[in-house]
């Protein structure tokens, strides 16, 4: 089984977030988890890589803890 939700039928099909950008160079998530680590907020982050949406910046931040590269994600500090 490839997932619990993969065989479930779809009707309406709408693609979330297709106007953000995930692709991040590996370069770039190392310095994003020093900004973290450094207590910097999303905004302050953002104005490191200037992401069209901060929400890239928090899913990156999020995909960074899932992969442990960030023990604990602290979403509180991380208010603009």
């Amino acid at each position: 089984m490839i997932g619990k939700y993969a065989m479930r039928k779809r009707q309406n099909i709408v693609l979330v977030l297709e106007e953000l950008d995930f692709s991040w160079d590996s370069k770039e998530l190392q310095k994003l988890v020093k900004l973290y680590e450094e207590g910097k907020s999303i905004a302050e982050m953002n104005e490191v890589f200037h992401r069209l949406d901060t929400d890239e910046i928090f899913i990156a931040l999020f995909h960074l803890a899932r992969k442990g590269k960030i023990k604990y994600l602290d979403l509180g500090r991380l208010k603009e």
